[in-house]
Parts: C-alpha cells; structure tokens; sequence
C-alpha cells in the first residue's frame, strides 16, 4: 500500500489545504492519506480557531483519511522540533511519502539537508537569532536562501529525515504553494487565500475560500476566544503571582527571561504591548510568545522533557479506509496508540496534553477535549458518527 503523510495545522480548514490532499493523492497515487496535526495549539503559540476535534471532521470530510493529533509538546515548538517530532509519528504507522507545501518545490531540500553547516563562530556572535545565522551559513554554503515560511518548514521535514537515517524508507514530496502567501492578510481573486486572512475577515467575506464544511463551522461553531484580549488577564496574573524562581522551572523561561518577563507585565497595558516589550535581537517572536503561553499554561521543563521521551499517537478519526487500514496498523505500531483517553492515561503519558487542553477548555471557551471523546468515524462522504 501507497501510505502519505502530511503534516498540518487546519486554523482553520481551507480550500487550498483541500488542493494541498488532492495534489498529495494524485502524485503518490496514494492508497491511504494519513494526516499529523496540532492540536489546541499551534506551532507559533496560540490556541487554535477551533477545537482539534472540529478541525479533524473538516479535514475527513475533504479527502483525509486518518488525523492523528500532534500533541502540544511536540506542536508548539520550533520548526526544527516540530518537524522531527511530526515526521516521527509519520514514520511510526509506516508512511512512506510525506507531502508538504514549498514556496520554491524545485529546492533540492534533501541535499541541502546534509550540507554541513558548521561555522561555530558564526553561532556564537548573538548578534541575532539562531535561525538567521543558519540560514545565512546555509546561503553561503549553496547559494540558495532559504527564507519563506513553507520552504523552512520544507527543509525542517528534510532535516529531520536525514538526522534520524529514514531517507531510504521516506521520500519528501514538495508542492507548489499557490495563490496565497503564508502570512497574507488580504483576501485575493480566486477561490484560495491563506488562514491568516480567513480568521482575519468576518465570516461573509471569506466563504468563497472555505469547503462546505468549514463554512458551516464558520458560521455556527464556537469560536475559541482571542488570545490578545480574553488570554492577556490570565497571562498578567499567571506572571504577577509567580515568583522569580517558579518561572525559572518553566519551559525555555532562560538566560535572564524570567526578570524580563516580570519587568514587562508591570509596564504593559496590553498583550500588544507586552510582546513589544519582550522583543529581542536574540529571539523570535515566535519564539517569545510560546514562552509566555509555556508560562501561562505551567508548563515546565521536566513536564516538557518527560512528554517527549514518551511518543505516542492520539486518534482524531478515520474514514472508512482510514478505518481499515489502522486496524492493520495497531498490529504494527511500537508506541502506544490511544482511540480513547482514560483516567490511566491522563495521569501519566497523556498528563501535560490534559493539563493544557482543560485551560484552553476553561479560558477558551470550548467543550471537554479529552475525557469521554471519542474519535470520528466517517460512514459516507457526508456523515460522521
């Protein structure tokens, strides 16, 4: 069997993710489409638009066979972590393809993968992020510059596949991007713009870009609640009444950080604000604001650390084929694989994935995400169960 693999975000669903499976399908000739995607949480640190289980029935009702969630501790980290950790669980069930969108597919990013990229000076100037100072070496090195949104993570999937030796069992498959830029907030011609500027736009204006079911979704499905506004209390009073040396134990809260983060929540008067306050030559503001959302959902070090070391597969739904074939995966797999989370698992391998969907939950504005829910089970094109 053809198994492909993508990995995905769905915030929210839209038409040029359908194009994204289709082109996927019809290149690899694919006999089952398996899809990783972040759960509650996105990859730059914010919650997602919907609820994973909303953002899975639209991805299975336009071409998705399988969606595995991508757990928070894996989701909502550095392109380079999230690309290991998604390419990993890829790899678990036996996809031997992974599709991706690329700004530039014609990138041999499998041979840029393995240019060694070594200037140890370069790297310790701190003069700007890590990321610039690779990219930059990496230039030098092929005389390709590497810098739009989807050809990084293109190169991240390549990175990934190569560390861990998986090169002669995955084949990367980049396509084209079309129509919409990545962080496009305007509305173009056509049928296709970006997420950005769906969730930017009221719900009129952006049904032309939208399968039915996202549309539906759009229109009578509860959002979850902005992050700037609705989140920023709790993040004051999460920093307010920490000490110094409990934001210490905090994921990535290092080098001086949690002074900073002290600093700045006394002067800001809004998230907007306290970001700009935050802000750095040596930090991305990806970067800065999943530190605060590490904060603000209590995330530590060792929590971090442990979840990782743990991998597992947390079913979302199926189609029927997708059915079929996880009835002969489950046989196979060598990590635990949940179609249900029990009391067991929340208070062991699934613990931090629990304790940060009951905040997004409870701040969020959403129904239980865990505790009772059980996987989609598509019966036809148009249903699900």
């Amino acid at each position: 069997m053809k198994i492909t693999g993508i990995i995905v975000e769905y915030n929210p669903f839209h038409n040029g993710h359908q194009y994204h499976i289709e082109q996927a399908r019809a290149i690899t000739k694919a006999d089952v489409v398996v899809a990783v995607m972040s759960g509650n949480y996105v990859q730059r640190g914010e919650p997602a638009m919907f609820d994973k289980w909303t953002r899975a029935k639209e991805a299975l009702l336009n071409g998705v066979d399988v969606v595995f969630e991508l757990p928070f501790a894996m989701a909502v980290q550095p392109g380079h972590i999230f690309a290991e950790q998604a390419i990993s669980l890829l790899h678990a069930v036996g996809v031997d393809t992974i599709v991706c969108g690329a700004e530039h597919p014609d990138y041999q990013f499998m041979q840029l993968a393995q240019l060694p990229i070594d200037n140890h000076r370069a790297f310790t100037q701190y003069q700007q992020t890590y990321a610039t100072t690779f990219y930059q070496e990496l230039a030098d090195q092929s005389g390709i510059e590497i810098q739009l949104p989807n050809d990084i993570l293109s190169l991240s999937y390549a990175k990934a596949i190569v560390k861990n030796g998986w090169t002669d069992t995955i084949n990367l498959q980049p396509i084209k991007r079309i129509n919409a830029a990545y962080h496009q907030t305007a509305l173009p011609s056509g049928s296709i713009a970006s997420a950005s500027a769906i969730r930017k736009h009221n719900v009129s204006a952006v049904l032309q870009y939208v399968p039915e079911q996202t549309a539906v979704d759009l229109l009578n499905s509860t959002r979850t609640s902005d992050f700037a506004t609705v989140w920023w209390p709790f993040i004051q009073y999460r920093l307010q009444t920490a000490k110094i040396e409990e934001l210490r134990v905090i994921y990535q809260v290092s080098e001086g950080l949690e002074y900073k983060l002290k600093a700045a929540v006394e002067q800001a008067s809004s998230y907007a604000e306290f970001m700009q306050l935050l802000k750095s030559k040596r930090y991305t503001n990806a970067r800065l604001q999943r530190m605060v959302l590490y904060v603000l959902l209590n995330v530590t070090t060792k929590q971090m650390q442990q979840t990782l070391a743990q991998p597992y597969l947390n079913l979302l739904g199926a189609t029927p084929v997708g059915q079929k074939w996880l009835r002969q995966v489950k046989k196979q797999v060598t990590i635990p694989l949940f179609s249900k989370i029990g009391a067991q698992a929340k208070q062991g391998i699934f613990a931090l994935q629990y304790q940060v969907d009951q905040v997004f939950t409870t701040i969020g504005n959403q129904s239980v995400q865990n505790i009772g829910r059980i996987p989609w089970r598509i019966n036809d094109s148009t249903t699900l169960q």
